[in-house]
């Protein structure tokens, strides 16, 4: 795992607890993704706002939703 190469900003705890919990340019930028970060990601976006999903945590989320929007 690439854990220890996460920055200990203020996500790093929810990172580390959390699968797949941000999926952000700092996770993207380490690949620890794979295609059930996508599948995850839709399926959350699928089932909100617009709204919702362009301030999303997930950045594959909000990529969704400008593509979109």
């Amino acid at each position: 795992m690439k854990a220890r190469l996460f920055p200990r900003d203020e996500k790093w705890e929810r990172r580390m607890a959390v699968e797949n919990a941000y999926m952000d340019d700092v996770a993207l930028k380490l690949g620890v993704f794979d295609q059930r970060c996508f599948y995850q990601a839709f399926e959350e976006f699928e089932h909100q706002s617009i709204e919702e999903s362009l301030v999303s945590d997930n950045l594959i989320i909000r990529i969704l939703a400008t593509k979109i929007f």
